[in-house]
């Protein structure tokens, strides 16, 4: 029995060094959605995957899976753009960074 799920949050990260897609910004939030079975693992494979592409990630917030997410603006939802990432076969997307 598959219990997978679709999870979305909005992640703060940090640029580590080597890192070149927001080198010169001192930090961003990011929308983002990953399959996962549990929220423990979706935490933990955030942070995998920020890490491969050198950002460490410092908070998680508004956890939700796909049967709970709020979509606010349908026309312009990132949360959109995400889920149908996901559904064409991506196990992990995200958004545009907002850096500061």
């Amino acid at each position: 029995m598959n219990t997978e799920k679709i999870w979305f949050a909005i992640v703060g990260i940090k640029p580590l060094k080597g890192n070149e897609i927001i080198s010169d910004a001192n930090g961003a939030h990011v929308n983002v959605a990953c399959i996962s079975d549990t929220k423990a693992n979706f935490k933990r494979n955030l942070k995998e995957n920020f890490k491969y592409h050198k950002f460490e990630v410092f908070e998680i917030l508004d956890i939700e899976t796909e049967e709970n997410m709020k979509i606010i603006n349908k026309e312009n939802s990132e949360k959109i753009k995400l889920l149908n990432e996901i559904k064409e076969g991506y196990r992990f997307a995200w958004g545009t960074f907002y850096t500061y």
